[in-house]
């Protein structure tokens, strides 16, 4: 028999049912959970870590309408710090996080941290810039993630021409890759083929004022 929550399941039973899959597992079953005062959070992370369970929750979201505020965050914050989760199953269920955050969480994995970046998980900040800017990929990430902060305060956050070239390479519209064209110095194209070839195709588009170039 398949409960359809835990609702009316004695509490002793919900490590259980939850590990058996008794039940259609939701974010408002592990939240329920993770806040009975007995709660075994290993149990939790195996389950995480079933890839089946882990496609399910993909497709739901945890809703701070359904949850409340403070048990949203909880939950959220259980699964963003929680480097146990493996790679695979941790890129899946973040995305069903309903908030973006303003530095990495520390003690995960690579994996998890440029993951975060790249789904707009982390806000750019001062905090989060400084955190990424020993990592090329990383900054490129987490700027392209949050390209109209980046663009309306460039000169907060200061980048390398090598940073520059990854950021060109990504997808995005010309007028977006035209601010960061114009700040690549002319030693940064000498010194970068790649970065070099982005900024020619951009300068030969049609309707690209070249004025606006350093010579």
């Amino acid at each position: 028999m398949i409960f359809e929550n835990l609702e009316g399941i004695p509490t002793e039973l919900w490590g259980f049912v939850l590990t058996n899959e008794k039940i259609s597992i939701s974010w408002q079953d592990i939240s329920t959970y993770l806040r009975k005062e007995e709660c075994e959070k290993e149990i939790v992370t195996e389950i995480l870590n079933r890839p089946h369970i882990a496609d399910h929750l993909s497709e739901q979201h945890i809703k701070i309408s359904e949850l409340g505020e403070v048990n949203s965050k909880a939950l959220s914050n259980f699964v963003i710090e929680n480097d146990v989760i493996k790679d695979s199953e941790y890129c899946k269920v973040i995305k069903c996080l309903p908030y973006a955050y303003l530095d990495f969480p520390n003690g995960i994995s690579p994996i998890k941290i440029h993951f975060l970046a790249k789904t707009g998980k982390i806000r750019l900040n001062e905090k989060s810039f400084n955190s990424a800017k020993n990592d090329e990929l990383l900054l490129s990430l987490l700027i392209s993630s949050n390209l109209k902060e980046y663009l309306t305060n460039k000169e907060k956050y200061q980048i390398t021409d090598t940073v520059r070239e990854k950021l060109l390479s990504f997808d995005m519209s010309n007028e977006q890759k035209m601010p960061i064209c114009i700040d690549v110095t002319p030693e940064g194209v000498k010194a970068n083929k790649k970065l070099s070839r982005y900024v020619a195709d951009l300068i030969k588009l049609p309707d690209v004022d070249c004025a606006l170039f350093n010579n």
